[in-house]
C-alpha cells in the first residue's frame, strides 16, 4: 500500500469538517485539517450562531415592548443599531472557536492554514506550495450565497445572507427575496423587531419540505406578526436610489423598501478545488454528488456539510462528517466496542430545526409523504394554548402534531411549530428511534408545567379517534 503523510485530510473546519477530523483522530489516525480562515468552527459571525443571537435579541425586544404597552402606553419604535442587537456575537463566537480549537488540539490534529486544491487523487496543494498526501480526503468547504446577475451588488442597502448582519441599522422596511430556511428565519426575526417585511418567494409555499399544516400555520403566524408574503412571485429587477430599493416583480406591483436581502439559494464552495480533475462528479450549484455514506464517485474522497446542499444544517453536517469517517474506516473498526456502525445517517430520524419566530421542528414523515407511499396513518394534535407552560413563556399559538400507524400505533412523524420546538422535538425523536408507540406518551408522567405534556394531549387525540373509529354504527 502506498504510504501517505496522513491517513485522513479534511478540507474545511466548519461543523462537518471538525467532527470528521476529530472522529478520525479519536481512532488513532494521522489527521490534517486544512482551513483557509484564521479560526476553526465555520462562519460564526456571518450567520449560524450570529443569526440565533439576533433572534434572541428580537424575542427580548418584542417581549419588552409588549410589557411596556401593557403597563404604560404605546411606545413608538426607536431606531435600532444592529451592533446593539448583536452585542453577544463576539462572546459567543469566541467561546465556540475556543471549544473547537481545544478539541482539535486535544486530539493532536495537524492544523494547516491555507487554500487547498487537488493535485492528484490523494494529493492536495495548500496555497500552491505545501503538498499534503492522504489516504482518505473529506471535502467540507461549505457554501456561499447565490448572487443573481441583475442585482446591483455593492450598492448600499443590498445584502445577502453573509452580509445582512453587517448592516449599520435595522431598517424600517425590508424586502426578503427567498422563502427557504435563511430567508424565512430572517424575515420572521426582523418582523419581530417591528420592521415592515415583504417576503417574496417564487414557489407557491415557503419551506416546502415542511408538513403542509405546519407550513401553513407558520405562514399565518408570519402574517399575524406583520410580514407581507408574496408567494408564486418572481423578482426580475432591483434598482437602488436615495430612498432605498425597488424590486420589480413579474406580473405584480413593485416592492419598495429601505433595504433588500437576497436569500434565494446557495452555491457550493468547490470552485478551484480541482474535484472534476480527479473524477469527482459535480451536480447543481457545484455540489459534489455523493451516495448514502457521503462518498463521491472517487471511493476515497467524501463530501459532507453545506457543500452537498440540503438540509444544510449544522446538526446534520456534524453527523455527516462522522458517518463519512465511519465508512472510510469501516474495515479497521469492525468489532470495536466504541465504533458506532455508520452505514448512513439515521433517516428519517434526523430532526430539522428552523429558527423562525415561532420556531419549527420536525422528525419523521410528513402527511404528504405517507399519502404518497400509501401508508395509513392517524393524526393527533395539541395546542400550546391548553398548556400552562405556553402561557408562562408567552406563546399560546403553537401546536404539536403526531402521526401514527392506526394498527400498531407506532409513531411515524412529529411536527411542531411554536417556541422551543427545536428542543421539544427530541422527545418524539427518541420515541421513534426505539420504534415507540403513542402508548409511551399516554403512560408517561411529565413534569408540570412543561410543554412535554403536548405529546400526551396529542396521543389522547389519536386515542379518541381510534375509539370513535371502532364505535358501533
Amino acid at each position: 500500500m502506498e504510504e501517505h503523510d496522513f491517513d485522513v485530510a479534511v478540507i474545511g473546519a466548519g461543523p462537518a469538517g471538525e467532527k470528521a477530523a476529530i472522529k478520525a483522530a479519536y481512532f488513532g489516525k494521522r489527521v490534517a485539517l486544512i482551513e483557509r480562515a484564521e479560526r476553526f468552527g465555520g462562519a460564526c459571525g456571518k450567520g449560524g450562531l450570529a443569526s440565533k443571537i439576533l433572534r434572541e435579541s428580537a424575542l427580548q425586544y418584542r417581549g419588552a415592548m409588549r410589557r411596556l404597552v401593557d403597563v404604560l402606553q404605546p411606545v413608538p419604535r426607536q431606531e435600532l443599531a444592529m451592533e446593539n442587537l448583536l452585542r453577544a456575537v463576539d462572546l459567543v463566537c469566541d467561546a465556540h472557536f475556543r471549544g473547537v480549537r481545544d478539541g482539535i488540539e486535544a486530539h493532536h490534529i495537524d492544523w494547516i492554514r491555507g487554500e487547498a486544491r487537488f493535485a492528484g487523487p490523494h494529493r492536495l496543494l495548500v496555497d500552491g506550495e505545501r503538498a499534503v498526501d492522504a489516504e482518505t480526503i473529506v471535502v467540507a468547504t461549505g457554501s456561499r450565497p447565490s448572487r443573481p446577475s441583475f442585482v446591483p451588488w455593492g450598492a448600499p442597502n443590498v445584502y445577502d445572507a453573509d452580509t445582512i448582519l453587517g448592516m449599520p441599522r435595522v431598517p424600517r422596511r425590508l424586502a426578503v427575496v427567498g422563502g427557504g430556511v435563511i430567508g424565512t428565519e430572517l424575515a420572521s426575526i426582523f418582523a419581530a423587531l417591528d420592521v415592515e417585511v415583504d417576503l417574496v418567494e417564487q414557489r407557491s409555499r415557503i419551506l416546502p419540505f415542511l408538513d403542509d399544516d405546519v407550513g401553513d400555520h407558520l405562514l399565518v403566524e408570519l402574517r399575524a406578526r406583520g410580514a407581507h408574503t408574496h408567494l408564486g412571485a418572481e423578482v426580475t429587477a432591483c434598482e437602488t436610489g436615495p430612498d432605498g430599493v425597488r424590486l420589480t416583480v413579474a406580473g405584480g406591483a413593485p416592492i419598495d423598501a429601505d433595504a433588500v436581502l437576497f436569500a434565494g439559494g446557495r452555491l457550493a464552495n468547490t470552485d478551484g478545488l480541482g474535484l472534476e480533475d480527479i473524477g469527482v462528479e459535480l451536480g447543481r450549484q457545484g455540489r459534489p454528488v455523493v451516495d448514502e455514506v457521503f462518498r463521491t464517485r472517487v471511493p476515497h474522497v467524501y463530501a459532507v456539510g453545506d457543500v452537498i446542499g440540503f438540509p444544510a444544517l449544522a446538526s446534520t453536517a456534524m453527523e455527516q462528517g462522522r458517518v463519512a469517517i465511519g465508512h472510510a474506516l469501516r474495515a479497521e473498526l469492525a468489532g470495536r466496542p466504541d465504533a458506532i456502525p455508520a452505514d448512513s445517517l439515521p433517516y428519517p430520524l434526523v430532526p430539522y430545526g428552523i429558527y423562525t419566530i415561532p420556531s419549527v421542528s420536525m422528525v419523521g414523515a410528513t402527511e404528504a409523504q405517507l399519502r404518497a407511499a400509501g401508508t395509513p396513518y392517524l393524526v393527533g394534535t395539541s395546542s400550546y394554548a391548553r398548556h400552562s407552560r405556553a402561557h408562562l413563556i408567552g406563546d399560546t399559538s403553537g401546536r404539536l402534531k403526531l402521526l401514527c400507524d392506526p394498527v400498531t400505533r407506532r409513531v411515524l412523524g412529529v411536527h411542531i411549530v411554536g417556541e422551543t420546538a427545536e428542543e421539544l422535538i427530541h422527545l418524539g425523536q427518541a420515541c421513534m428511534h426505539f420504534d415507540g408507540t403513542i402508548e409511551y406518551f399516554l403512560r408517561s408522567v411529565f413534569n408540570f408545567p412543561t410543554l412535554a405534556g403536548l405529546y400526551k394531549s396529542a396521543a389522547y387525540d389519536i386515542l379518541a379517534k381510534l375509539g370513535a373509529s371502532r364505535a358501533p354504527a
